[in-house]
């Protein structure tokens, strides 16, 4: 045999008819139990959900860093992949002193190379712009 629900009636007052009724009460008690704690899950979710937006903007700003770090690297080698590096080898024999320079960095577009007792090297860029040079102590008196 089924058991029949006791269904419990409550008064609403109308006012805009300024009436009295009585209504069967259709909700369970559940939803009766949850429209009267209504509040307190609201808060408790709003308060998750700021905890969560906290929580993804401070992720996104250390992601963000690492991603700065990550691109001064990159831009760090690419500056030094583009300046030219030399290495200046001595041969050096009874009768003459071999000196031979190689770049081992970026390429250079135009420079002069005057041999003396210290080997200055000017580089210039592609419109013949002076870019500076550098000089290597070749040892001499």
């Amino acid at each position: 045999m089924k058991t029949r629900k006791k269904k419990s009636k409550y008064l609403i007052y109308n006012e805009n008819t300024k009436l009295l009724e009585v209504k069967a009460d259709t909700k369970s008690k559940f939803q009766t139990f949850l429209e009267r704690k209504k509040i307190y899950f609201e808060t408790v979710m709003m308060l998750a959900l700021s905890i969560a937006g906290v929580i993804v903007s401070i992720v996104s700003v250390k992601v963000a860093m690492v991603a700065n770090d990550i691109s001064l690297n990159e831009q760090r080698i690419e500056d030094l992949e583009k300046q030219p590096a030399f290495i200046l080898d001595i041969e050096a024999d009874e009768d003459k002193m071999k000196y031979v320079i190689k770049n081992v960095g970026g390429d250079i577009k135009y420079g002069n190379v005057f041999g003396d007792v210290v080997l200055i090297i000017a580089v210039y860029d592609e419109q013949y712009d002076y870019l500076g040079k550098g000089y290597i102590l070749l040892g001499g008196s």
